[in-house]
C-alpha cells in the first residue's frame, strides 16, 4: 500500500513538474516585454537544473527523475531563449547556456564521476531555493509581480508536497526530504508575497 502510494505521488509530482513552467512560458510569451523579473532567479534555475541532470547521472536515479531533470532543464532554456528575444540576455549568453548544457548532456558518466567531489546536491538544493528569494527582493523593490506566473509557483510547491511524500516512503536521502519540507514552506510564503504584489500594482491580474 506504501509503495502504492509513493508510486503514484511520484508518477503525479513527474506530472506537475513536466507541465509547471508552461504557465510561466506562456506569460513571458504573451508579453512584449518584461521589467521585473529577476535574471538572478533564471541563472538560479538554470543552475539547479544543470546539477540535478548531474544527480541523476551519478547515483542512477529512477526515469521519473531523469525526465523531471531534462524536461525542467529543456523548458529553462526556452524561458531564456525567450527572455533573449526580449533582450533580458544577450546572444552571447544564450550561447553560452548551450553550451553547458550540452556538454553536461552528452558527457559520458566516466567523466561525470570525476565530479563526484562536488557536493552537486547541495549547489543544486542552495540554487532553487535562493533563485525564488532573489523574485521576492526584486518584486519587493519594485513593489510588483506581473511578469511571473503565480501558477507555474503553486504547481512547483504542489509538486514538491507530491515528490516530498513519495521520498518519505521510499526513503531517499534526509538531507534532500527535509530539503523539500523547508521547499514547500518557502513556496508557500513567497507565493502569498507575490500574489500581494501582483493584486496590489493593479495591474494585469491573470494568472
Amino acid at each position: 500500500m506504501s509503495l502504492d502510494l509513493a508510486q503514484s505521488a511520484l508518477n503525479t509530482a513527474v506530472l506537475i513538474y513536466i507541465i509547471q513552467l508552461l504557465p510561466q512560458l506562456w506569460r513571458t510569451a504573451s508579453k512584449s516585454s518584461v521589467s521585473d523579473l529577476s535574471t538572478i532567479m533564471i541563472r538560479l534555475i538554470w543552475v539547479g537544473w544543470i546539477m540535478d541532470v548531474l544527480y541523476a547521472k551519478l547515483n542512477a536515479m529512477p526515469i521519473q527523475y531523469f525526465v523531471v531533470s531534462y524536461l525542467g532543464l529543456f523548458q529553462t532554456m526556452l524561458w531564456i531563449l525567450l527572455l533573449c528575444t526580449r533582450k533580458v540576455f544577450t546572444t552571447k549568453e544564450l550561447l553560452s547556456f548551450f553550451t553547458v548544457v550540452i556538454c553536461v548532456i552528452v558527457s559520458p558518466l566516466k567523466w561525470v564521476i570525476k565530479l563526484k567531489f562536488l557536493p552537486i546536491l547541495t549547489i543544486g538544493q542552495v540554487c532553487f531555493w535562493f533563485c525564488w528569494i532573489s523574485q521576492l527582493v526584486r518584486s519587493l523593490i519594485q513593489k510588483s509581480a506581473q511578469d511571473i506566473s503565480l501558477l507555474s509557483m503553486f504547481l512547483s510547491a504542489i509538486g514538491t508536497v507530491c515528490s516530498l511524500v513519495a521520498g518519505s516512503v521510499l526513503g531517499w536521502e534526509k538531507q534532500y526530504i527535509f530539503n523539500l519540507m523547508l521547499v514547500v514552506f518557502s513556496h508557500i510564503c513567497i507565493l502569498a508575497v507575490l500574489a500581494y504584489y501582483r493584486f496590489y500594482s493593479k495591474q494585469n491580474t491573470s494568472l
